[in-house]
């Protein structure tokens, strides 16, 4: 992927404008962008070695402040200084300058029954989420039957413990999303929805079904949705209940968001750009996609 750009609306999306980047360039892709409010924010570009970190403090003008590895799986600040990140696979690194420097604050092991043996095994994380600036989750790829390991930090990633939970389940390329410290959710590798209201020691599994890979994306505590392929999963209850209705978008889905209830963006290949807004029943655009109200 080259020509990476960063594209920039102040319009709810009705027109874009390009931020970063050049899309006839041989720059590589930017990617990865994580947003702590409508100003701050980072963004990862590809480059030999480790990838380059960009920062944002005016939603306007990006400049480079640091790199993160290349083979990582997940990264997140709480802060415009402190950010965390997965490391190959069991290591959790920590920065408080802005990401000029990252710290191994935490590589995981942890003991688990496979195939009737209990085992020294390594984590494998896939995602991070934080619930707040202090509290945060990790979760990693399924070990046998035994489940997924979670780690959990409660000094904004510091220190970090992890269990195994919710046997049977794998969370490889899954993905995770806390509403508060209590209440949170995960989409396992087989698509199916798993709940929890006990910080994550307990999980309870939920009737329906997402895409793989899709991502789920809050605009508050209670409205939610996943996009991928040409399926919409949504919930308005905090993930109690999950919806899905199809959606003929025409190109692949590779990323969505979701700033508030009645805003969403979905992207896609060859430069695709969807916009979810509630309009009134007679109302008809080119382009037009049906979609359900959430």
């Amino acid at each position: 992927m080259s020509g990476g750009v960063i594209l920039h609306t102040t319009d709810g999306g009705v027109n874009w404008e390009i931020q970063l980047g050049d899309p006839a360039s041989d720059d590589r892709a930017i990617r990865d962008l994580r947003f702590l409010d409508s100003k701050t924010g980072f963004a990862v570009q590809g480059s030999p070695g480790n990838h380059r970190l960009l920062r944002t403090t005016d939603g306007q003008n990006w400049t480079e402040v640091g790199t993160v590895p290349e083979h990582r799986e997940d990264y997140w600040f709480v802060s415009p200084q402190v950010g965390v990140l997965i490391s190959d696979n069991e290591k959790i690194l920590r920065t408080t300058d802005g990401g000029k420097k990252w710290q191994v604050v935490y590589e995981c092991r942890v003991k688990a029954e496979v195939e009737g043996l209990t085992r020294d095994v390594d984590c494998d994380f896939q995602r991070l989420s934080f619930a707040n600036a202090t509290t945060g989750y990790a979760i990693s790829r399924g070990i046998g039957d035994a489940g997924f390991v979670l780690a959990k930090t409660s000094d904004g990633g510091m220190t970090w413990s992890a269990t195994v939970v919710a046997p049977g389940e794998n969370a490889y390329e899954g993905d995770v999303h806390f509403m508060d410290e209590n209440n949170g959710l995960v989409r396992t590798k087989e698509g199916k929805i798993l709940r929890t209201s006990d910080g994550g020691a307990t999980w309870t599994g939920i009737p329906g079904s997402m895409e793989l890979k899709s991502d789920l994306e809050f605009a508050d505590a209670e409205s939610g949705w996943a996009v991928y392929y040409q399926k919409v999963t949504y919930t308005s209850n905090g993930g109690k209940r999950w919806l899905s209705s199809g959606c003929r978008f025409p190109a692949m889905v590779n990323a969505s968001s979701r700033p508030a209830r009645d805003r969403g963006y979905v992207i896609g290949d060859h430069g695709m750009v969807y916009r979810y807004r509630i309009v009134p029943v007679e109302y008809t655009a080119k382009g037009i996609l049906p979609a359900p109200t959430m």
